[in-house]
């Protein structure tokens, strides 16, 4: 034993012979398991049998958000449920981003809809309208809790990036959906045609995976400069002078401080002269 560490004295008085877990039906459970899904499948057939659709967000801190993973629901500024809630997000991300080369292009549109809301040039209407053709999905909150789409109402979105991302996961969602009506031979505006309700089949895969965003680094021949370079030094360098930046300002002050008061005790101390000077005369 080294150090200041309790010593060992367990305590193994539970009868783990009766508490241990058997795993001899293996293959049985394999079978239940495939019974299962099959189940499951017939159950919500004509449905995919992954459910909802849900939206592409990013990990939490800073060491895992370069990555994305399936998010609990839409929000209601994706799915266009307000308007104001795209409007917010305009002040808040779109006029950080509006320098950035986006491909949809829709970032002038959006500032020049926001200037003119600013001005009281246009209707709300007319505002929503705008709004949603150049960005949203529009798709209402019913209609999506409908058709297999997961709706968060609390979640936010915080930039235009993630906000187009996920209209555009809604976009390629709704263009593959195939709708079945209520009613067998009543079918309403949106419903898929009878030949494509005739040939559609249950997807059992992902619905619209997930790209991670791929980050290939080229690889070169390491120069004379990159060998000149100290890292490490440069680092600690930095972390000194971070940790360091309030007691050198201190010591700076301090310094000029007592300068102050030598260079004003000469002068004192002359003008002083002159006066007792000036009186033996």
């Amino acid at each position: 034993m080294k150090h200041n560490n309790q010593l060992p004295n367990q305590h193994f008085r539970k009868d783990w012979q009766l508490r241990v877990k058997t795993w001899f039906d293996q293959p049985g459970r394999k079978k239940s398991r495939r019974i299962a899904r099959i189940q499951k499948a017939s159950l919500v057939l004509p449905r995919p049998v992954d459910g909802h659709l849900r939206p592409a967000v990013r990990c939490p801190t800073i060491k895992y958000n370069t990555k994305l993973r399936h998010g609990r629901g839409f929000t209601l500024e994706e799915l266009k449920e307000r308007w104001k809630g795209g409007l917010k997000l305009q002040r808040g991300g779109t006029e950080r981003s509006a320098n950035r080369s986006l491909e949809t292009g829709t970032t002038a549109v959006y500032n020049i809809v926001l200037c003119m809301i600013r001005r009281r040039r246009m209707s709300n209407n007319f505002c929503e309208e705008m709004l949603a053709n150049s960005l949203e999905s529009g798709i209402r909150r019913k209609e999506a809790l409908s058709i297999g789409i997961a709706v968060d109402h609390r979640r936010r979105n915080n930039s235009v990036e993630s906000l187009q991302l996920n209209v555009q996961r809604l976009k390629t969602y709704k263009s593959k959906l195939i709708v079945f009506p209520r009613r067998t031979g009543r079918p309403r505006e949106g419903d898929g045609d009878a030949a494509d309700l005739a040939t559609a089949v249950q997807f059992h895969g992902k619905i619209v995976p997930i790209e991670q965003p791929a980050q290939d680094v080229e690889a070169r021949a390491i120069t004379a400069k990159d060998k000149s370079v100290n890292a490490y030094a440069q680092l600690r360098k930095a972390r000194s002078d971070f940790r360091l930046r309030g007691v050198r300002e201190k010591r700076a002050k301090d310094k000029a401080e007592e300068e102050a008061n030598k260079v004003r005790g000469i002068f004192q101390w002359v003008c002083g002269f002159e006066v007792a000077c000036t009186a033996d005369y």
